[in-house]
């Protein structure tokens, strides 16, 4: 994919209509903090020299100094009460802000074309992404408004203090500028080091999390003891942290000596602004209230410069950190963008009857994975009518799921068409096309949620659609068994009440969940290819009956489970080597017969269907 650069302006454009998208009361609190921080700032200046002001007159009376005293009291603590409020408010929904693009991140990554969910780059991007951008509160997303906010009532401060530093001593302003453009240039070179070592950084991280999950998860747990890969885990996890905590030094040193660079320099203008003013009050050209402002301002005036700097660096930075985030935005806009509101053919609209007959078309398609060197299918042409029971068969890696996933949509030719009743996949929105099927695939997904929630996965299933899934998926015993029938939770990852089902019985919900969704085209991808071969036989053959008058679309790598299909087509190194009826391949000979027959020496127990099947 083609990876999107964007300049500092560009993404303040962008975070500004994020936020006032989704959290319009942080321009409020913004204000109220910038207004706060720079009143406290300036107050924190005038206040000593007013007071030492004051004192100098003689002739004043109490009531002056009661008004001077409440005027600074007041105004102090309104300023203050401003900058605090604005504080938390801004740092609360700061929060809220970046928690919010987490979830849109999320849910970007979840809706990408799954050619591009199984792609490395995309995943690489959206760890970026989720790790610089929103991970924390120093994290792209809240650090660019947080340290933005300070920036921007540091620059207006600064404008104030400048005026006057300029109206009065320009040198001691020249000293100030000098100093802070060496300390912004040695932190220049920090931020180049930065964007250039981040991403090795991330990488790191990224392989740390995938470890860690894979240290704990379940499902492997016998695996790591039963093969002593527990040594091995934690020496790769011991390598990365060591990577990370090398990259953290590295980082550590380049900021800690370019902050001395700015010290250094801050040093000598310290010295030079101070003698400065000291030669002045000896010279009597400068009055002690003058001298108190004056102090008080450069000292000001420096740490507000160095803090600009930091909170630029910051804010740079951030802006950095939120390159991939912005990428993942662009790839869904250019997702939305294809599922832009498509009229639906009426060649893909229920007929009268309600029944929608699909007729599913290859035409020369091939298609190569991303990243890979050679295509995976190579000018594929076949034709699932409706109503058909079509197989597809071959060897692991031959290309079947492949086949099917293009058939969903859920990847895209890299050349050759698709075609429903005629209609260009490509002309479709992804909803349309993945709407016309109904898979079942070898790998079983089962959610935290009820069993009725897992066959029907939304909020509120329609329980009697549900029960007749179930029913006819034969898991009518199972269910009623359970504590709380359909609405027993499954798996014990969010609730500890919750059931765990067998493969058999995992792979029966699955097909509820095909069946509760009545789309016109069934595709079963190996579905039941851990199970003996006679059990994928009975499994098929009860598939065929429960679908009858559908399309369907059967893969299996054991020849004898799709026999009762219309049509079979064998796949071999990407290519339709044979195609035709199971008798009419075995009359053929070559392949198909040849595997059969190598296959039939190890299904003795099934010997009377081979014999069948071959008369």
């Amino acid at each position: 994919m083609n990876k999107q650069q964007y300049g500092f302006w560009n993404n303040c454009r962008w975070f500004l209509g994020q936020l006032w998208r989704t959290h319009r009361g942080l321009v409020v609190s913004a204000i109220a903090e910038i207004v706060g921080r720079m009143a406290m700032l300036i107050l924190g200046v005038l206040l000593p020299a007013l007071l030492v002001g004051a004192v100098g007159r003689a002739h004043a009376g109490l009531q002056y100094y009661m008004l001077i005293a409440l005027g600074l009291a007041a105004s102090t603590a309104v300023a203050g009460i401003l900058s605090t409020i604005g504080g938390v408010y801004s740092f609360n929904w700061g929060s809220n802000l970046r928690s919010d693009i987490a979830v849109d991140l999320q849910d970007i990554i979840l809706g990408v074309d799954y050619d591009q969910a199984t792609d490395p780059t995309v995943h690489k991007l959206y760890e970026q992404a989720a790790g610089r951008g929103t991970a924390n509160t120093s994290s792209g997303m809240q650090a660019l408004f947080s340290y933005g906010v300070a920036l921007i009532g540091d620059v207006l401060t600064l404008v104030v203090f400048v005026a006057t530093l300029t109206a009065i001593t320009p040198l001691i302003f020249v000293l100030v500028v000098l100093a802070a453009s060496v300390a912004y240039v040695a932190m220049a070179g920090y931020r180049k080091w930065y964007g250039h070592g981040h991403e090795h950084f991330t990488t790191a991280v990224r392989k740390q999390r995938y470890l860690e999950r894979n240290a704990y998860a379940v499902e492997n747990g016998k695996d790591i003891r039963m093969y002593a890969m527990r040594g091995w885990y934690h020496d790769h996890l011991q390598q990365l942290l060591g990577e990370r905590d090398l990259w953290q030094r590295r980082d550590s040193n380049r900021f800690l000596w370019a902050n001395i660079a700015g010290a250094v320099a801050g040093i000598i203008r310290d010295a030079a602004s101070y003698l400065y003013l000291f030669a002045g009050v000896v010279a009597r050209t400068v009055s002690v209230s003058q001298f108190t402002l004056l102090f008080g301002m450069i000292n000001q005036f420096v740490q507000l410069t160095d803090q600009l700097i930091s909170d630029l660096t910051r804010v740079q930075t951030a802006n950095r950190d939120l390159l991939e985030v912005r990428q993942l935005f662009d790839l869904a806009a250019t997702n939305a963008h294809r599922d832009a509101l498509v009229e639906l053919p009426s060649a893909l609209m229920p007929q009268a009857s309600g029944q929608l007959p699909v007729t599913v078309e290859f035409k020369d398609v091939r298609y190569r994975y991303p990243g890979a060197d050679a295509d995976s299918l190579k000018d594929i042409s076949f034709t699932l009518a409706a109503g058909e029971k079509l197989a597809l068969v071959g060897i692991n890696g031959a290309g079947k799921s492949t086949i099917a996933k293009l058939m969903m949509g859920l990847m895209h030719p890299t050349s050759g068409q698709i075609l429903y009743n005629g209609i260009d996949a490509q002309t479709l929105s992804r909803q349309q096309c993945y709407d016309l099927f109904a898979p079942v695939f070898q790998e079983t997904t089962i959610l935290a949620m009820s069993v009725a929630q897992n066959v029907a996965p939304v909020a509120t299933p329609d329980t009697a659609r549900v029960q007749a899934a179930v029913d006819q998926a034969g898991l009518t015993a199972k269910v009623a068994a359970l504590p709380q029938g359909l609405e027993t939770p499954m798996t014990k990852n969010y609730e500890d009440d919750g059931v765990e089902f067998s493969g058999g019985q995992a792979q029966r919900l699955m097909l509820a969940r095909a069946l509760y969704k009545d789309a016109p085209v069934l595709i079963l991808d190996e579905p039941t290819a851990a199970l003996d071969p006679i059990a994928e036989n009975e499994v098929y053959n009860e598939y065929a009956q429960l679908t009858r008058g559908k399309s369907s679309l059967f893969i299996s790598h054991r020849l004898a489970s799709t026999r009762f299909c219309d049509r079979i087509i064998f796949l071999a190194d990407g290519r339709i080597v044979q195609s035709g009826t199971h008798a009419d391949l075995m009359r053929a000979g070559g392949p198909y017969a040849d595997m059969f027959a190598v296959q039939a020496k190890y299904y003795a127990a099934d010997k009377e269907a081979f014999t069948d099947g071959e008369n």
